[in-house]
Order: structure tokens, then C-alpha cells, then sequence
């Protein structure tokens, strides 16, 4: 059996490992969790980065004006990252559910547009499936998600005559 050195070495070098090939080997952690299992109504949403990849979310929907864009962390989704399942589990070994959160922020009054970036979860592909390092790739996501929400909102006695 490994002493504490050799399994605190063990998981370094497999958190390493995933990073160096794009944290998960090019899989993409599945989106396992929905909105129903925390009593939310939501929206699929569809819409594209400014660079055109179609990108995949849902909008939970608030009686306010009040928006909250959610950019999850690479490798995880708009869930959040099933760190418990053993093919992705090198960081931490534990599952991340954002679903409790969008719950609390949709009880305080928030709108909520949650979504996966091109090449995680439901979205589509860029540069042959490889994972985004770019702050540049991410800019144009968050852009482009908060316009999607003006267009699905706007009304027309919004637009100026």
C-alpha cells in the first residue's frame, strides 16, 4: 500500500498529466445533472460565440432585470464536473454541482444564463476538439452570451423609432 508521500505524488502527477493533455484527454465531462432535480424551471438555449461556434446552455428565468452569465471552469460544463465518476477524477476525486447555487441565485431574483464553452459539454467544437486555453477563445463566449440574452429579451418598444 502507498504511504501518504507516494498517493499525495501519485495525485500531483496525474493532476499534471491532465493538464499537460487538456485536463481530460480530450473527453468532455458530460453534463449529468438538470434543473429539475432543484425545482427550476429553465430554457435549452442555442446560441453562437462571436466567432460563430454554436454554443448549448439553459436560461432560468426570474421575475427581475437582474442577470448573472455563468462561465464554468475548464474541464467542467454548465453542471459542473462529475469529479466522482473514475475517468475524471484526478481533480480531487470529488463532483462539482452548480445546480444548489443557481437555486439560491434564482430565489434572490437573479436570471440566470448558464452555458458550456465550445469544446466542453454540449457545445460545438473549435481547433480539432482541443481544450481552450485562450483568454481570447473565452472573451469571445462571454461576449456573445450576454448579447444572446439581450436578443431573446428585447421587446419592440425597446427599439429607438
Amino acid at each position: 500500500m502507498p504511504n501518504e508521500d507516494q498517493q499525495g505524488q501519485a495525485a500531483l502527477v496525474s493532476f499534471l498529466d491532465m493538464w499537460v493533455t487538456g485536463t481530460t484527454a480530450r473527453r468532455r465531462a458530460p453534463v449529468l445533472r438538470r434543473h429539475g432535480e432543484v425545482g427550476l424551471e429553465y430554457e435549452e438555449v442555442f446560441f453562437s460565440s462571436m466567432d460563430g461556434i454554436p454554443l448549448e446552455g439553459w436560461f432560468i428565468p426570474a421575475d427581475s432585470d437582474k442577470l448573472i452569465v455563468h462561465n464554468h471552469f475548464l474541464p467542467g460544463n454548465r453542471y459542473g464536473y462529475p469529479g466522482h465518476l473514475p475517468e475524471f477524477g484526478g481533480l480531487g476525486g470529488f463532483e462539482v454541482n452548480f445546480l444548489p447555487e443557481y437555486k439560491a441565485l434564482h430565489e434572490a431574483g437573479y436570471n440566470i444564463l448558464c452555458y458550456d464553452m465550445s469544446n466542453h459539454g454540449l457545445s460545438g467544437s473549435r481547433n480539432g476538439g482541443t481544450r481552450n486555453r485562450s483568454a481570447g477563445v473565452s472573451r469571445r463566449h462571454r461576449f456573445g452570451a450576454p448579447r444572446q440574452v439581450a436578443a431573446r429579451h428585447r421587446r419592440d418598444d425597446d427599439v429607438p423609432a
